[in-house]
């Protein structure tokens, strides 16, 4: 099963939802996908990432990049 969300912060939610998944099929293989994973150590790492520290967000209908500060993370 692949778990894919647009980003990784501290990685709470992603946590809870592979282990909500992984606890109803022990026997399930779960990876997980992100667009990006904006802090430096987040509690869950995904198993595949395009970018980390960049934020990536939508405006009028393109996608763009922001450089993401150390200071939030």
């Amino acid at each position: 099963m692949l778990i894919v969300d647009d980003a990784v912060d501290s990685g709470n939610t992603m946590l809870d939802v592979f282990d909500f998944i992984s606890g109803i099929n022990d026997s399930c293989d779960v990876k997980t996908a992100v667009l990006t994973t904006t802090f430096t150590n987040p509690i869950h790492n995904a198993d595949f990432t395009l970018y980390s520290k960049i934020i990536i967000k939508m405006s009028n209908g393109l996608w763009m990049q922001d450089k993401w500060y150390q200071f939030m993370t």
